[in-house]
């Protein structure tokens, strides 16, 4: 029998229990094991940024635009956009997409995913 790995939210959605996943040769992994090493490459990827720059890092994976994080963060929209360039140079990415995938690999707890009232899941700022 060979090895297989499934996460607890497929058991539940399969409804099986752990005891005949387990009897079955399957190993049962909870979703912290799965994320918990992902999460720090992600956070070892971030480490070079400043504070000021994980600020602004922070805005721009919130959808926020230049002059608004300088209005939030008291600076100018010139800063805010060698802050964001700073910072995009130290990942190594060219994209705003490639940034939030960045930010989300080390904060996963961030990707919410609403269930819509007619079944289809959406993002919450696509409402």
């Amino acid at each position: 029998m060979t090895d297989s790995y499934t996460t607890g939210e497929h058991i539940a959605d399969t409804s099986y229990s752990s005891t005949r996943v387990v009897a079955e040769g399957w190993s049962a992994i909870s979703q912290s094991e799965i994320l918990e090493p992902l999460r720090k490459a992600g956070r070892k990827k971030l480490a070079p940024l400043s504070p000021r720059e994980m600020q602004v890092l922070k805005r721009v994976v919130a959808g926020d635009s230049n002059k608004l994080i300088a209005r939030k963060l008291f600076i100018s929209e010139k800063t805010v956009e060698k802050y964001r360039s700073n910072l995009m140079h130290k990942l190594q990415v060219r994209t705003v997409p490639d940034l939030m995938r960045i930010w989300l690999q080390a904060n996963p707890q961030d990707l919410v995913v609403e269930q819509r009232s007619n079944g289809g899941a959406s993002a919450p700022w696509s409402q």
